[in-house]
């Protein structure tokens, strides 16, 4: 029986990849592994083969107290110095992450070939893009077959949809300075700058602002793109020029000083019971034949973003495993956008309720 450890999985997005899982796939043996697995009780009532574990990411050795060696480890809470990670390559199991921002998955990269010497036993995932690689494996199958493409990928975050507690530690980054490639060349970006006026086809424009995103740092790479772009707002305008004046004021520099993190806090989370994610993906450029192209995708998800990045989660899952269709992922160090099969990605987000839309 194969068994997957779900770090987190008693969270917020681990708790609905875990209930998928066990629909799809009843034969898996999940873990759902976390500090306090009392919180999985009312979960694992529901799903066959499923057992909670107790585990800290913060440990030297996260996987040392388990009684078998995993096949698959999901990383769906933050793992900061890595101790996870090393830990299962460490053992052969496969590894799948979905919490790294840019900074963090360049210095992980960095330990990890240090560690391997670029030579893995199995998969090794950095799926950290927007959604879990979603968005981006989507990106990059509009760009295929443009030259001097420009890609957009703008968000339209609901403020009345859910997100986990981890998702402040990515917020508290919205004063550095991030690194996106234009015209070919690299160039630093600062957070809530350059907006630019979107339409979403379901609810109307909006003022996106750019923001930090793995997307910025792969889609270059696989596309070719000339300029690649990510941008978000929030679906209350109000709410959007709020946050952009006070990244941008001293009050800002001020409450990100240690002493006031909790109110930090306060301010960047306030969850919701849930709302609709949006992200319009655009690609211009010229086809083969020298002609100017204008493609779009339109991705909208109900459920909300947790219920997309547990979607995208579990497309990861099946093609480490090589389920749903999916080629078993090779024993090698890889971005998911970059070896995710696009048409098989979005048959999977078809079947789980995500609505996709190309433009006419």
């Amino acid at each position: 029986m194969t068994t997957v450890l779900l770090a987190g999985g008693a969270g917020v997005v681990g708790s609905q990849v875990a209930q998928l899982l066990g629909r799809l796939y009843p034969e898996l043996r999940l873990l759902v592994g976390g500090r306090s697995p009392d919180k999985a009780v009312s979960l694992l009532g529901s799903l066959p083969n499923a057992e909670p574990i107790t585990m800290n990411v913060v440990d030297a050795d996260s996987l040392a107290s388990l009684k078998a060696i995993p096949d698959l480890v999901v990383a769906m809470v933050n793992d900061p110095d890595d101790r996870l990670l090393f830990s299962a390559v460490r053992r052969g199991s496969a590894y799948i992450d979905i919490t790294r921002w840019t900074e963090r998955l360049q210095q992980s990269q960095s330990r990890l070939l240090a560690l391997t010497g670029g030579q893995s036993k199995a998969p090794v995932v950095f799926a950290s893009s927007w959604m879990a690689a979603t968005a981006a494996t989507l990106a990059r199958a509009l760009a295929e077959g443009l030259h001097d493409a420009e890609l957009n990928m703008d968000i339209l975050f609901d403020m009345h949809d859910k997100a986990g507690p981890n998702s402040t530690e990515y917020m508290d980054r919205l004063r550095t300075p991030f690194t996106v490639i234009e015209q070919g060349k690299s160039t630093l970006k600062r957070p809530f700058t350059e907006p630019r006026r979107v339409t979403f086809p379901d609810h109307g424009t909006a003022r996106t602002y750019r923001f930090d995103a793995p997307d910025q740092l792969t889609l270059p790479v696989l596309t070719g793109a000339r300029s690649v772009s990510a941008r978000i707002a929030f679906d209350s305008p109000s709410a959007t020029e709020s946050l952009k004046w006070l990244v941008r004021s001293p009050v800002w520099s001020l409450l990100n000083r240690p002493a006031f993190e909790r109110t930090r806090h306060a301010i960047l989370y306030n969850p919701g019971d849930g709302g609709a994610h949006r992200i319009l993906l655009t690609a211009q450029g010229r086809d083969d034949a020298g002609q100017a192209a204008d493609r779009q995708l339109y991705i909208r998800a109900e459920q909300g973003q947790t219920y997309l990045t547990a979607v995208g989660t579990v497309i990861q899952i099946e093609r480490v495993l090589g389920l749903a269709g999916h080629q078993k992922a090779s024993a090698s160090i890889q971005f998911a956008e970059a070896e995710t099969d696009p048409a098989l990605a979005r048959n999977r987000l078809l079947k789980l309720g995500i609505e996709l839309h190309d433009k006419v």
